[in-house]
């Protein structure tokens, strides 16, 4: 199948590389160009100039930075939503919001083109092994068309319900994963105060109830002291966490604990971390 894939960021890159993996002909855009010849240095595949140029295929993937930029790239001057043909497939694994994937998914349907709010969960180690989970929304025979192909990089697709149930989805995945990325933290922070063997003590974490994905891949650069090469970085926390907390006030939900942890990363921000991985929270609580 042609497939097009717009974003190569840590997640994007990798997801890209699996659709070629797995045989499909693949055109990659992304805004920095440099990044789209290193994908094709390590893939193969083609490069398009534009958005639009790419979005001619039958199904157009997107992995990208925000709800802003994702809204440009596609109903911008030239944007690649209005080139695409009817029939084709359109699928958004970017964290966004309920309200923008209806949006989205009205301004495909009067084009005759499928949409999917297609969120994923699984981190970059997921995006590179290809187990990604996605959490879908949109029409249930959309689904069983993209499904061939979202299984190069996904190990489980969940369809959720209708155009926005994946990026609710979504959101309740940020609440998980920020505030057990706080737990961590603090547990963590605590741990050192005492003078435990760190190194006994994330084995024995892991080995029960406290067993987690943050515990797993953040746990041991946080008993460290240090935290992780950049790739959940605090700016995309925060943006997370933004988007959510504005869900929560629109369904009256309480978050206080989402709350707390936005006010820390938003101190590691102020102070210049805003590219740092999120679990440079340690810092803020030592």
């Amino acid at each position: 199948m042609r497939v097009a894939f717009l974003g190569l960021g840590q997640m994007g890159f990798p997801m890209a590389g699996h659709l070629m993996r797995h045989g499909h002909d693949v055109t990659v855009y992304n805004r920095t160009l440099a990044k789209a010849v290193l994908w094709q240095e390590h893939y193969g595949g083609r490069i398009a100039a534009t958005a639009a140029q790419a979005a001619a295929a039958d199904m157009v993937c997107m992995c990208l930075a925000d709800i802003s930029v994702t809204r440009e790239i596609l109903l911008g001057k030239g944007g690649a939503l209005t080139q695409m043909r009817p029939q084709t497939i359109l699928i958004d694994h970017a964290t966004g919001t309920p309200d923008f994937a209806r949006e989205i998914f009205a301004e495909a349907a009067k084009r005759g083109i499928g949409f999917l709010d297609a969120p994923v969960t699984g981190g970059v180690p997921g995006a590179s092994a290809g187990t990604l989970g996605i959490m879908a929304g949109g029409d249930a025979a959309i689904i069983a068309q993209a499904t061939p192909v979202l299984r190069s990089y996904a190990r489980q697709i969940s369809h959720m319900g209708a155009a926005g149930a994946g990026h609710m989805t979504k959101l309740v995945n940020v609440i998980c994963g920020i505030g057990m990325g706080q737990a961590v933290a603090e547990a963590i922070a605590f741990a050192r105060r005492a003078g435990l063997d760190m190194d006994r003590l994330i084995e024995i974490l892991m080995a029960g109830s406290s067993r987690s994905y943050v515990l797993e891949h953040k746990g041991p650069a946080m008993a460290a002291g240090k935290h992780l090469p950049a790739q959940f970085t605090v700016d995309l926390a925060l943006n997370n966490i933004r988007q959510t907390l504005a869900e929560a006030v629109r369904l009256q939900a309480k978050l206080p604990l989402l709350e707390m942890a936005g006010a820390f990363y938003t101190e590691i921000q102020r102070n210049g971390g805003g590219a740092l991985d999120s679990s440079s929270l340690i810092s803020q609580l030592e």
